[in-house]
Parts: C-alpha cells; structure tokens; sequence
C-alpha cells in the first residue's frame, strides 16, 4: 500500500488535533487558540465551529 498526501488548508500557524472525520468535513482542535474548526473538502472551506 501506497500513502500520497497533499496540503487542502492553509497553514494555522499551531498544532492542531483530534481529527475526526463525519461523513462529510473533518473536525479538529487548535488548543493553543482554543478552537475547533471544520474543513468541507468539496468545496475547500475552513470554518472556525467553536471559539
């Protein structure tokens, strides 16, 4: 098995953690901002969920 990867958001500056994916966005933790975000990969769009 072969593993590609590309970059879809841009840099956040910080780690981030805890992805989990639902079905349609992928969900994760910026803990040194406090923040949860969402990224739609349809349509390449970073949301902040929770601040």
């Amino acid at each position: 098995m072969s593993w590609s990867f590309k970059e879809v958001i841009p840099k956040i500056g910080t780690i981030t953690e805890g992805a989990c994916w639902n079905g349609s966005l992928l969900l994760f933790s910026n803990i040194s901002e406090n923040r949860i975000l969402s990224f739609n990969p349809e349509t390449n769009e970073l949301n902040e969920i929770i601040k």
